[in-house]
């Protein structure tokens, strides 16, 4: 996305996208692979999280600019359904549930060693046991 888009909307006070992208971003921050928090939200949790988070937004939004506590929320609760939704289409549809990496604050997964087993080889009969 470029951020020229994203600075006009800041100058048009248009919050909805740029607060659901931080939300999207927050909860990915508090899944299990990062090191950012001391704990981690179950998967489950996550979109009642994204949700709690866009309607922290709208109030956020209705007391420093002081629009109407219901388009507020209302905005909120778009945000947090879009990051949802973001989620969704991005990570689950078009990456195959491959989260999206975040340099220095996802942990490195352990390497996986696989043992290759071949056949045990066959005693030789012309050689004495010992």
């Amino acid at each position: 996305m470029d951020q020229s888009v994203i600075l006009d909307l800041a100058a048009k006070h248009q919050w909805v996208l740029i607060s659901s992208i931080v939300v999207g971003f927050i909860v990915r921050l508090l899944k299990e692979d990062t090191r950012f928090p001391p704990f981690a939200v179950p998967a489950r949790w996550r979109p009642v999280l994204a949700l709690a988070l866009g309607a922290l937004s709208g109030s956020l939004q209705a007391v420093a600019t002081g629009i109407p506590w219901r388009d507020a929320l209302l905005g909120g609760l778009v945000s947090g359904s879009l990051a949802i939704a973001g989620h969704g289409t991005i990570v689950e549809a078009l990456r195959d549930g491959k989260d999206i990496p975040l340099p220095g604050l996802t942990t490195q997964p352990a390497p996986v060693i696989q043992a290759v087993l071949e056949p045990a080889t066959p005693r030789d009969p012309s050689v004495p046991i010992a």
